[in-house]
């Protein structure tokens, strides 16, 4: 491949999609040639008028919104599906990471799905095998490499399709938000994997909530919104206009309606609800001040062994905090889950992510829901800072030391005034709550 020709070129790429389902008649008219269903009316566009161009050893971070476009983008850049105006050219081979179970064939095993991707990709039986021994140590399956990967764990599935899109070489990778579903460990060494791929001269495609990850990883980034580039180039410039809550933005709701779910899914979630220790709907809250997030759910067949977590971030994507509920078989029908929440937060925005998992497997994920402020009001048992500095992180906890005299200073003269408070440890709030679920 020649070093001059760009590895990615996106030229007006676009992507619609027709709204409702199509009738057996309308079928047969498209087939013919004579379907009118070309009105506007009958048409959504996911996607449209992106461009952008990439070459080796570039990492573009693609942001925006729930339903911006993120992912139509990345399944037309890996051939999932075609674009309806536009093009997208990329020289060399591609490795994609899309949803979990996409790209592996559920009856057969681990080890098969390997050499098939492997083969996918152009390379001989003799290339695959090389990388097979780091396959194998990045995914860390042990010996369940041959077993049908329909029986594996989201997390067992997420690790052993990283690896395959990591190691067998591609010129290009293309990596959804799917990273979500494994531990923080894991998704350190995939970051890391991803940096040394683009060091050593891979294009990277990135989508991420965490503007951290982006920031760490990308030299450009691409800020989607509405299906349509909002602004492309560099870095920070891009996640400062992401992160800009824009002056005609919606107000935060004390209720959240969540997204459909997949097809056939067997659960769905239908409201998240923020109030404080009243009952009271709420969006602001002060300094430690305790408050709670109640979720509302619909199991279709039953869920054995389901948990439920739901994830805090600051509204530049940083971690804050995950939720659990205990495991518990839940019945088809609408079950209530309530989360109460007791942080000592800085001044701060959140959101918040939401999965449902059965025996390991993800049924329902959905991120970037609702938007409650910390602060910057101070709660009565938490005292005023007259200083925070860059080192402070994302939490104050003022009762979490104790300050004790020294043996050496027992000597020393003993002030007129009163002695300084002692700062009992055992005042501290619980830095989180423990969660409940109630049907």
């Amino acid at each position: 491949m020649s070093r001059s020709l760009p590895t990615v070129e996106v030229t007006n790429l676009g992507k619609r999609y027709r709204l409702g389902r199509m009738t057996p008649r309308e079928s047969l008219a498209r087939v013919l040639g004579r379907a009118r269903t070309d009105h506007p009316e009958n048409h959504h566009w996911a996607l449209r008028k992106v461009s952008f161009t990439l070459n080796r050893g570039d990492v573009l971070g693609v942001v925006g919104a729930n339903g911006a476009g993120k992912s139509t983008l990345l399944k037309l850049m890996s051939r999932i599906t075609h674009p309806t105006e536009g093009r997208a050219l990329i020289r060399g081979r591609v490795g994609s990471l899309l949803e979990v179970g996409t790209g592996f064939h559920p009856e057969l095993t681990g080890m098969e799905n390997v050499f098939i991707n492997g083969a996918i990709l152009g390379m001989s039986r003799k290339e695959i095998r090389s990388q097979l021994a780091n396959i194998l140590e990045f995914a860390g399956i042990g010996k369940y490499i041959d077993t049908p990967v329909k029986r594996y764990s989201s997390g067992m599935y997420t690790r052993l399709a990283f690896a395959v899109a990591a190691h067998l070489e591609p010129e290009v990778m293309i990596v959804d938000e799917v990273l979500a579903v494994g531990d923080a460990a894991f998704q350190k060494r995939c970051l890391d994997k991803m940096h040394d791929a683009a060091e050593s001269g891979r294009t990277i495609l990135f989508v991420s909530h965490g503007a951290g990850n982006v920031q760490k990883l990308c030299n450009k980034a691409l800020y989607l919104k509405d299906g349509q580039p909002e602004a492309y180039g560099e870095v920070q410039a891009i996640l400062d206009r992401y992160q800009t809550p824009e002056e005609d933005a919606s107000p935060p709701t004390p209720q959240v309606t969540l997204p459909p779910p997949k097809l056939d899914a067997p659960v769905e979630g239908l409201h998240l609800r923020f109030a404080n220790t009243h009952g009271q709907p709420a969006t602001r809250f002060a300094l430690g001040e305790p408050f709670s997030v109640e979720l509302d759910l619909k199991v279709h067949r039953t869920l054995p062994a389901c948990v439920i977590a739901l994830g805090m971030t600051s509204a530049d994507g940083t971690p804050v905090c995950t939720c659990w509920s205990p495991p518990a078989d839940l019945p088809p029908g609408q079950h209530r889950v309530h989360f109460p929440i007791e942080l000592p937060l800085k001044a701060t925005a959140l959101q918040f992510a939401l999965g449902i998992s059965s025996n390991d497997l993800v049924h329902y994920y959905a991120s970037e829901l609702g938007h409650i402020n910390i602060g910057p009001n101070i709660a009565p048992h938490i005292p005023a800072l007259q200083k925070t500095t860059a080192a402070s992180g994302l939490m104050i906890n003022p009762h979490a030391a104790q300050v004790l005299t020294l043996a050496s200073n027992a000597s020393a003269p003993t002030p007129a005034t009163s002695p300084a408070p002692t700062l009992d440890a055992s005042s501290a709030p619980a830095p989180v709550s423990s969660t409940e679920t109630s049907h």
